[in-house]
């Protein structure tokens, strides 16, 4: 078997466990007290902070499971020490590195909004290969096996549609994921061709971004946010930049993540054609940091 066949496999795999992840992250939003706080820094107890350990475990033993005769290491965000003081040697021994975000958008799910998300993203030797993004609220569902990109709506219901995706020229949407005060305030700027939105959650604006429904990305974020959106992203043709300097970042590597896997610099997610105006409209817009 080679190796891309093995990858098309792991995601049928991987989307197994996205309904079950779904399931339990739906059925812990539906329990929130509207009264209480769920943010992570308020309690460490906190259902939200429950119902992502419980999806972290429930993938530890998944992967365990249906890949046992795999080379891998996991990356959570849920228990990141469990790399090791040198998490990068931990992570270049393997030959595949499975990254989960159990639930990105805790504050949208803290207030029992439908914007959040799961992301798996699969890579070999360090380099995103294949990946997920599922919406368990809205049901939505983005994947790329290393062969096709896929959108699918009422994702595991009996009225499931799936649509396969191929990239385009030039995406025409003027959202531009990024915080609204990063709106530049100059006098030629128009709002009909660029407006910056944010939904507070990566997992739900990769998605969006990665199936044509937004321009670009502007972001400073860690590997786990990142990892589900990115093979899809550069399978739907756009690709992953430092914004200062517009150098391509091709692969998770200690040159451009620290020591926590957090990106060192400010970053763009767009197509080649829009990189230039991105950079441009940012120079004069509130920094990101």
């Amino acid at each position: 078997m080679t190796a891309n066949e093995k990858e098309q496999m792991m995601i049928d795999d991987i989307l197994d466990f996205m309904r079950l992840a779904g399931d339990i992250a739906r059925g812990a939003q539906n329990h929130l007290d509207a009264s209480a706080n769920y943010l992570k820094a308020e309690s460490v107890t906190s259902v939200v902070t429950a119902a992502d350990l419980e999806i972290s475990q429930l993938f530890r033993q998944f992967v365990a499971r249906r890949f046992a005769d795999t080379d891998y290491v996991i990356i959570d965000e849920e228990s990141l020490n469990t790399l090791g003081e040198d998490k990068w040697q931990r992570i270049n021994q393997a030959e595949y590195q499975f990254i989960i975000d159990p639930i990105d958008g805790t504050l949208p799910y803290s207030c029992s909004q439908a914007l959040y998300g799961i992301s798996v993203g699969i890579f070999r030797r360090g380099k995103p290969c294949c990946g997920a993004l599922y919406m368990p609220a809205t049901r939505e569902l983005a994947c790329f096996d290393g062969a096709e990109v896929r959108l699918v709506r009422e994702a595991f219901q009996p009225e499931e549609e799936t649509e396969v995706l191929q990239p385009q020229i030039r995406c025409s949407c003027p959202i531009i994921f990024g915080h609204p005060w990063n709106t530049p305030l100059t006098e030629d700027f128009k709002l009909s061709e660029a407006v910056f939105v944010n939904y507070y959650s990566a997992v739900v604006q990769l998605l969006y971004l990665v199936t044509q429904r937004a321009r670009a990305y502007a972001f400073y974020m860690s590997i786990w946010d990142l990892a589900g959106g990115w093979a899809i992203g550069r399978a739907m043709g756009l690709r992953l930049y430092q914004l200062q300097d517009g150098q391509e970042i091709t692969e998770l590597s200690a040159a451009d993540f620290d020591d926590n896997l957090h990106l060192k610099s400010v970053c763009v997610m767009c197509r080649p054609d829009d990189l230039a105006y991105v950079q441009k409209i940012l120079e004069v817009a509130p920094r990101l940091r």
